[in-house]
């Protein structure tokens, strides 16, 4: 079971969630969280991407956003398959329901309970 990368939504190649795939460069895409937008601020600088109606996305890495923008969160921040991030508080969160999606793949969560 492959990526498919020929639609606009792609699974994880580590954790098989299905992702909204964008552009971002000739040859080049994001994986992002699907229907999840929270607000910019609470995301670090770096991690932050806005979407475009073409299906493109861009990193807004440090720059200063106005009060109030939506982003969007790269998938491999709060894949299921990589270690809980330590903060913020919103990534936290997301990484633990993506556990939660695949809690009956998770060795982890089979042996501890």
């Amino acid at each position: 079971m492959g990526v498919n990368y020929s639609t606009s939504d792609a699974a994880c190649p580590e954790c098989t969630l299905v992702q909204d795939r964008y552009e971002t460069g000739p040859g080049q895409h994001v994986l992002l969280e699907p229907r999840y937008e929270p607000p910019a601020h609470t995301v670090p600088a770096g991690h932050r991407w806005i979407t475009h109606p073409d299906r493109t996305a861009t990193n807004t890495e440090d720059a200063e956003l106005p009060t109030g923008t939506l982003c969007r969160i790269p998938h491999s921040l709060v894949c299921p398959c990589n270690e809980e991030p330590s903060s913020p508080p919103v990534l936290k969160a997301l990484w633990r329901y993506n556990s939660g999606l695949l809690a009956h793949f998770d060795p982890r969560a089979s042996e501890a309970g």
